[in-house]
């Protein structure tokens, strides 16, 4: 049931609102669409809520299109939310396309302070450089046509490069103690080697 709208002339179809009721079997033309609340613009449907059945009493989905009738936006019958894509791959949102935002807050746990542990495992540089040499990227880091193809997890890269820049860290303190003593060590030579110049001058 379709109800004509004051917009437009009285030409055609003129525009009209409403709902449109299909056959409801599964198959390729309507996937199993129930009814449709429809903007309809002189025989041409624009926008539309579709409202479509499952394979079964359960299962149905919804999807919203614009602009020429174009689907931009599914909610799935497990209730994930689909923009810009039809395919579920079981995340709650899937976006085809880029996102912007003010923030993104991310759950997560096991957060790498762990490092800072006096029994953690701190990979030597030596050990580090031989693994590079070997398999082309950091221990723990994906590699990069794993990435290129699976996408990755903000919440486990986070963790990732955290780990890193405090393993980072450690070395750096570490190499920071070595430059000291090696300070001191260069100085209490110095004093050796002035003393024995004096020696040999007298």
């Amino acid at each position: 049931m379709l109800g004509r709208l004051s917009e437009g002339n009285q030409e055609g179809d003129g525009t009209f609102l409403g709902v449109r009721g299909f056959n409801t079997l599964i198959n390729t033309a309507t996937l199993g669409k129930s009814f449709a609340l429809e903007h309809s613009f002189y025989g041409h449907v624009n926008n539309a809520i579709n409202f479509f059945r499952g394979n079964d009493m359960f299962g149905g989905f919804i999807t919203f299109n614009t602009n020429n009738n174009l689907e931009r936006m599914r909610i799935d019958g497990g209730g994930n939310v689909l923009i810009g894509t039809s395919v579920s791959t079981g995340e709650k949102l899937a976006v085809n396309g880029d996102i912007r935002a003010r923030q993104i807050k991310v759950e997560t746990a096991n957060w790498p302070d762990y490092v800072f542990n006096a029994d953690y495992n701190l990979k030597s540089l030596d050990f580090v450089e031989k693994f590079i040499q070997s398999n082309g990227h950091l221990p723990d880091v994906p590699k990069a046509e794993i990435v290129e193809k699976e996408g990755y997890s903000l919440n486990e890269m986070d963790k990732i490069l955290l780990k890193k820049i405090e393993e980072l860290t450690l070395h750096l303190i570490e190499k920071d103690k070595e430059v000291k003593n090696q300070g001191i060590e260069i100085a209490e030579l110095k004093q050796i080697v002035g003393q024995l110049q004096t020696k040999i001058a007298k």
